[in-house]
């Protein structure tokens, strides 16, 4: 785990200055799970950057896992209620910032509405925030100006980046039919062909828009979706496994036990301890 951050601020205020980052930093391979119950919110806007792996966010009362590529903004006053899961590695940017011209630019950039963006993991945004973290951490002359300027220029990328998924969204659109058939059927795994004739197109247009759309093989997409039901049965029911196994699909407790440890690095039963045991 390693965690770098410009100057730690402990204030919470919405500053009268034009533009004022109070808090930023990257956070890589954190394996500790993290959480914010934080219902009142803060007085500045709160910024993630989502890099690498798996958090859950409380968004308009509803949980939500959101994975790499998401970003989400908390503004003045909003509940913050967050975390990561045990066994999870993640790795993230956040910002705490305020000021005077920060609702002219998010409207601008078309964030002023919702708390939730897709703009997928980009190589130009991690270098930018790179850039102002390298800014606040060296303090040389006018780097406050210079990171003010690199923060608007990020959100103007960023809603660029928004703008190309949604225009992406039209091709997601082609694999709704295939995607409501994983979602739904647990036990069944089709072959790609079958996938692809759901959606009206070829095997290899099919294989090659899954994985532009979600980043992986539509057999990796299945198989996440599985562990993650699995992951679900096991905290929040006391099923037996060999019945949690019968419900997957998996052949018997033995193999579903095996498969979960080889993705998440803990057996179902010990996992299902622990959260037990937090319970307590």
């Amino acid at each position: 785990m390693k965690i770098v951050q410009t100057h730690s601020s402990a204030k919470d205020i919405a500053s009268s200055k034009y533009l004022e980052i109070g808090n930023c930093g990257l956070c890589t391979d954190m394996t500790t799970r993290i959480f914010s119950d934080n219902k009142k919110g803060r007085a500045d806007y709160h910024l993630i950057y989502l890099v690498d792996g798996t958090m859950y966010f409380e968004l308009d009362g509803k949980r939500v896992d959101l994975g790499a590529g998401n970003l989400i903004l908390f503004r003045p006053g909003e509940p913050q209620v967050y975390g990561s899961y045990d066994g999870d590695t993640i790795s993230y940017y956040w910002a705490h910032f305020s000021g005077t011209c920060v609702e002219d630019v998010l409207a601008d950039c078309g964030f002023d509405c919702g708390n939730h963006f897709f703009i997928d993991v980009d190589g130009g945004i991690c270098k930018a925030l790179n850039l102002i973290i390298k800014e606040y951490t060296y303090g040389e002359y006018c780097h406050i100006t210079k990171c003010n300027s690199l923060f608007i220029m990020l959100f103007a990328e960023m809603a660029r980046l928004t703008d190309r998924a949604a225009k992406a969204g039209e091709r997601y659109d082609i694999l709704l039919p295939a995607l409501k058939a994983m979602e739904q059927n647990y036990r069944t795994w089709y072959k790609n062909e079958e996938y692809a004739k759901m959606c009206g197109i070829s095997k290899y247009h099919f294989i090659h828009l899954f994985s532009a759309c979600k980043g992986c093989s539509p057999s990796k997409y299945k198989s996440d979706l599985l562990m993650q039901k699995a992951r679900e049965l096991v905290s929040i029911s006391e099923i037996p496994m060999g019945e949690i196994a019968e419900m997957l699909g998996f052949e018997d407790a033995l193999y579903f036990s095996k498969k979960f440890k080889a993705y998440y690095g803990i057996s179902p039963s010990q996992y299902r301890k622990q959260i037990l045991g937090k319970g307590e």
